[in-house]
This record gives C-alpha cells, sequence and structure tokens, in this order.
C-alpha cells in the first residue's frame, strides 16, 4: 500500500510541471470524527493549501494539496469501577496531526465566478500531541501524550474525497477522510477506533 502512494505522489508531481497555473490560500473548517463503535467527536482543521490547474478553461484538471493542523479523536463510556452496577463515564481521546493531502479533481465552470470541484487522494498524517482522559474517576490511569506514552501511532495515512463550491476567491466543501490504519498499539491494540472524519472547510485563495 506505502508503495502505491509513493507512485501516486510521484505521479502527481510529475504533471505539476505541466501546470498553467498555481493558486495559494489558507483554510479553516469543522471535523466530526465517527469511528466504528465510537461516540462523535468534534474538532478542527486549519492551515494553508495550494491548487495547480492544468488548464485556463472553467471546466480542468486540477491538483491539490494542504498542509493541516487537524483534530481527530473519540468518546466511549466506560464503567466506573468494576461492577457493572456503578455507572459509567465519558472516555474522551483526542488526537492532533499533522496532515498533508494530495488530491487530483475537476473543476466544472456554472459561471464566469461559480464553479462545482470535486476531488480525491491520499493523505499522511504525523501525530503531533494528543490526550486521553476519563471524565469525573480521579484513579483513572489518563495519559497526557498519547503518542508519545505508547497508547497511539505516530504515522497514519488514509484516502479523502472532496466536493465543494468556488465563488471567486473563496471555497466551500465538505470533505471525507477514511484512516487504513488501526492508530491503537501496545496493551490498547483491542480498541479499534479507525478514524472516519467528516469536515467542512472554507478556504480563501490569496492570489486569484
Amino acid at each position: 500500500m506505502k508503495r502505491y502512494f509513493f507512485l501516486f505522489t510521484v505521479l502527481c508531481f510529475s504533471l505539476v510541471t505541466f501546470a498553467q497555473e498555481f493558486n495559494y490560500g489558507v483554510t479553516a473548517g469543522l471535523n466530526v470524527s465517527h469511528p466504528k463503535d465510537y461516540r462523535n467527536h468534534v474538532g478542527f482543521n486549519v492551515g494553508v493549501k495550494g491548487e495547480y490547474t492544468f488548464s485556463d478553461k472553467q471546466d480542468c484538471l486540477y491538483l491539490e494539496s494542504a498542509l493541516l493542523l487537524t483534530s481527530k479523536g473519540w468518546k466511549t463510556d466506560v464503567y466506573a469501577d468494576e461492577s457493572e452496577n456503578a455507572g459509567t463515564a465519558d472516555w474522551t481521546c483526542d488526537a492532533y496531526y499533522l496532515e498533508l493531502p494530495l488530491m487530483v479533481g475537476y473543476k466544472s465552470g456554472i459561471t464566469d465566478r461559480v464553479r462545482i470541484s470535486a476531488s480525491a487522494g491520499p493523505y499522511v498524517a504525523c501525530g503531533l500531541f494528543g490526550k486521553s482522559k476519563v471524565k469525573d474517576i480521579p484513579a483513572a490511569d489518563d495519559i497526557d501524550n498519547i503518542f508519545s506514552d505508547g497508547m497511539y501511532k505516530r504515522f497514519d495515512y488514509g484516502v479523502k474525497l472532496y466536493v465543494g463550491v468556488d465563488y471567486s476567491n473563496w471555497q466551500l466543501g465538505v470533505s471525507y477522510g477514511l484512516s487504513l490504519q488501526n492508530p491503537i498499539k501496545g496493551g490498547w491494540a483491542l480498541q479499534d477506533p479507525k478514524d472516519r472524519t467528516f469536515s467542512l472547510q472554507l478556504a480563501y485563495i490569496i492570489n486569484r
């Protein structure tokens, strides 16, 4: 799988040589992570992005990438102690990544200023910091850094899909990211909170 991602990356950067236009801007948005068998976790994404278009026409193929600080994670219930009658408490895991997607897409013009776009491609991510905490249980083994303390794998990879609308310098869209690995390692490996993240993103293209 990693070899295919590498070949795809080389191909995309080779195509950049023929690009007609490069645009760049800033982007921010809301994440909702929903790993299987876990409750929703609300986070954010913020960063910079760039686009290569292969034509100056309204309808064109394009290549885009971004560098994002993104927040993912999950919530679940745990028993307050070994007795099932003791009630439950919230167990929350927050994970912050530096994420790099590389996506190929197509833009279709509706008017001179409005275009619809759709893209897909892989992403890689590096875990920066994060915390695991059980609420209202003082004796719980909270983890201050899930990446350095052996709970989470440092690197993640997966695929993303995106659809959106461009209006002048603004872009509004939604994306879906699917991790292709279980992020948990070590003694936590029976947990499988594989990331499935829906994102709402607003971007401003500076040099258009």
